[in-house]
């Protein structure tokens, strides 16, 4: 039980330290400089899920709920609701003007 606390409050610290002080460096070849401080909520809850399903794997279950839950990734791409006067042929595409 005692184990589980711990594993928690540094999955947190991790979560933190990823969304503020993780340095993103530039790729390929040449200079890696650091383009920015912090990655997207998306990576930063894939990579904490995935440190949590190894733990998983071991028998050390870690419930990130309440208080304790990390908040939820933002979501920038949404679904384009497309009616279906629009899908049929010739009609006005939603991201067009006609």
């Amino acid at each position: 039980m005692f184990t589980t606390y711990v594993v928690l409050n540094r999955l947190i610290g991790f979560y933190n330290w990823l969304k503020e002080e993780y340095e993103v460096r530039s790729r390929g070849k040449g200079e890696h400089v650091v383009l920015k401080k912090g990655v997207s909520d998306k990576l930063a809850h894939m990579r904490v899920a995935a440190i949590r399903s190894f733990y998983g794997t071991f028998g050390v279950v870690v419930r990130m709920r309440g208080r304790t839950s990390l908040p939820r990734p933002r979501v920038r791409n949404r679904r384009m609701k497309v009616g279906a006067e629009q899908v049929k042929i010739g009609g006005p595409r939603p991201d067009t003007e006609g």
